[in-house]
């Protein structure tokens, strides 16, 4: 067992106080659509991300469209910097899936449970109609990444899941200001100045 099983495992008997889970995370075989043309800036930070993400938990992820091969670079950075081999993540398509994530597209027929996530700049969106703009805001990518993350597991451990609030989300959109109450941010410009960052380990090393 590699250094990121062993600690997803342990994560897994934390949450829900069971030590066999762990397999469930190898054996569910994910897939991440790509559209077949580029990706816009705001679909681009969403994959980017959302590859990052599900790296880190998922060793068996299938990448399939027009930047699949960039997506699966970032899918195996991520992997490997937790301890992971990454033999699992692959520029290919091999329906059916256990899960699939569509990112601002529809996925081809047949693919299996399918998730579509869209974003542009403060908005995130959920279901049948999410798309990506041009926006180059990371913020509402990263949250719809998240988001789409969290449904994969919620997809995966529904059963165990049951009962503690969480619910699967069939369709959504909203504006993330609204969500914390701050509707007056604006895009501007970042001055770190003297900000310096200490840490190690996962979280400090996806901050920087």
């Amino acid at each position: 067992m590699s250094a990121a099983e062993e600690k997803n495992a342990l994560a897994l008997k934390a949450l829900f106080g069971n030590d066999t889970l762990a397999d469930r995370l190898t054996s569910t075989h994910i897939a991440v659509v790509l559209p077949p043309e580029a990706l816009s800036a705001s679909g681009r930070l969403l994959a980017e991300v959302l590859s990052d993400v599900l790296a880190r938990l998922w060793p068996c992820i299938n990448f399939h469209g027009a930047e699949a091969d960039r997506m699966l670079a970032v899918a195996l950075n991520a992997a490997q910097s937790g301890g992971g081999n990454g033999s699992g993540l692959q520029v290919r398509w091999a329906p059916p899936y256990d899960v699939v994530v569509a990112v601002g597209c529809d996925a081809p027929a047949g693919a299996g449970y399918t998730l579509r996530v869209g974003a542009d700049g403060w908005d995130l969106a959920m279901g049948a109609d999410a798309k990506c703009g041009d926006s180059v805001n990371p913020v509402g990518p990263a949250f719809a990444a998240a988001m789409a993350g969290a449904q994969v597991f919620h997809r995966v451990f529904q059963s165990e899941l049951s009962g503690m609030a969480a619910e699967p989300f069939d369709s959504w959109h909203v504006d993330v200001r609204q969500l914390f109450g701050a509707a007056e941010l604006e895009v501007a410009d970042l001055d770190l100045g003297e900000t310096h960052a200490f840490g190690v380990g996962a979280v400090t090393h996806g901050l920087m």
